[in-house]
Order: structure tokens, then sequence, then C-alpha cells
């Protein structure tokens, strides 16, 4: 992706920046709805080798999914209010990107 960025002018790479990041939170959203959704299907029903719950291993995605779904809008929010993302800008040293 960054060679993509390197030859883009500022406001396309602006607008892929933001449609990267869009696409990331929303693509994460879904996931943690779907997943809790097969939870909901699945419910009580116990693995075939393991007397345990399904449950379990759905559970442990959907908290996966949850928290990468709530990394990638605290990285969008930074992104937005920054004005520019790390594909954009790599040349920034980290003590300005802060």
């Amino acid at each position: 992706m960054d060679f993509v960025y390197r030859f883009l002018p500022r406001a396309p790479g602006r607008v892929l920046s933001l449609l990267v990041d869009a696409v990331r939170v929303a693509f994460l959203g879904y996931a943690v709805w779907l997943t809790w959704l097969l939870m909901d299907r699945i419910g009580s029903q116990r693995m075939a080798v393991v007397e345990l719950p399904i449950g379990l291993v759905f559970g442990a995605m959907l908290i996966g999914f949850a928290l990468m779904f709530a990394r990638a809008l605290q990285v969008a929010w930074k992104h937005w209010r920054q004005g520019y993302s790390v594909l954009e800008r790599p040349d920034v040293p980290p003590e300005e990107k802060a």
C-alpha cells in the first residue's frame, strides 16, 4: 500500500486513507455482529470431541473481533483528528505523529 500512497497527490491520498479506515471499521463491526448472531444460533451446543460448549470458542472470537473493532475506531479517530495517517506520511518522525 505504501507504494500507491507515494505516487498519489495529497487529496486523493487523504480520501484513500479515510476509505481504508472506514472499510476496516465496517468490516470489523460486521464481524462482531455476525459472530454475535452465530453464537445466538448455536446456543449451548457441545463440541463433538470435548464436552465443552462451542460458545466458548465463538465467545473468544467475539472478544477478539470486538477488541479489534475498538482499536480500529481509535486509530480512525486519531487519523481524523491529526489530519493524516501513517500511510500518507510515513516520513514523519514518531514524536510528531502523536
